[in-house]
C-alpha cells in the first residue's frame, strides 16, 4: 500500500495549487510520473494509477476490472 500512497503523494504535489507554486495539468503529471516509473516508482502502481476511470461501471466493476489488470482470481 504504501508504493501505491507513493505515487499518489507524488501526483497530488503537481496538480494541487500551493501557496509557492502554480498547479500543474494532470498531462505533466502524469508525463513525469511515467518518466520516473523505472527508478523511482514501481511499474504496476504506476500502471494502475492511470488506469482509466469510467463513470458508468460500478465500483464492483471497477474492481473486478483492476483484478484482471493485476491477473488476480479472487477465491
Amino acid at each position: 500500500m504504501r508504493r501505491c500512497r507513493a505515487v499518489a503523494d507524488v501526483y497530488g504535489v503537481f496538480i494541487i495549487k500551493r501557496a509557492h507554486k502554480e498547479a500543474r495539468s494532470h498531462s505533466l503529471a502524469k508525463e513525469i510520473l511515467l518518466a520516473g516509473q523505472k527508478s523511482h516508482f514501481d511499474l504496476e502502481w504506476i500502471d494502475i494509477f492511470f488506469l482509466p476511470k469510467s463513470p458508468t461501471l460500478s465500483l464492483g466493476q471497477q474492481i473486478r476490472q483492476l483484478a484482471q489488470f493485476l491477473h488476480f482470481e479472487p477465491t
